[in-house]
């Protein structure tokens, strides 16, 4: 029973592992483009000062598109961490089937040697009832 909970929760392990590799690289990847973005932002505002109004818009879309990829970055961030604990946890788990096992192995050794002293006892009991 304990066997098969550990293999379930090392599969969910495995699977969780390989989504987290996807996201991160997908962050990655979002991270990159935003950081593009936001050159490419800083090269509009400059041209954009030298050519004058229509250019206050145009700055102010540059500006929302790097809060926008701030933001992207922050919550790339946060699931980066999160991909971290998980990892953290999915190499913790094999331990702790591990402990689980052995707490498992002590317990029917233990249950093993009551039923024998139990045995012993009534045998005990037996002879004395005979005599």
């Amino acid at each position: 029973m304990v066997r098969r909970v550990c293999r379930m929760v090392r599969r969910v392990c495995r699977m969780m592992r390989r989504v987290c590799r996807m996201v991160r690289r997908l962050c990655c990847m979002v991270r990159r483009v935003c950081r593009m973005v936001c050159r490419v932002c800083r090269i509009v505002r400059r041209v954009c000062c030298m050519v004058g109004r229509l250019c206050r818009m145009v700055r102010r879309v540059c500006h929302m598109v790097c809060r926008v990829c701030r933001m992207v970055r922050r919550v790339c961030r946060m699931v980066l961490c999160l991909c971290l604990m998980v990892r953290r946890l999915c190499r913790m788990v094999p331990r702790g089937c591990r402990m689980v096992r052995r707490v498992c192995r002590m317990v029917r050794r233990v249950c093993c040697m009551v039923r024998r002293v139990c045995r012993m006892v009534r045998r005990v009991d037996g002879h004395e009832a005979t005599i």
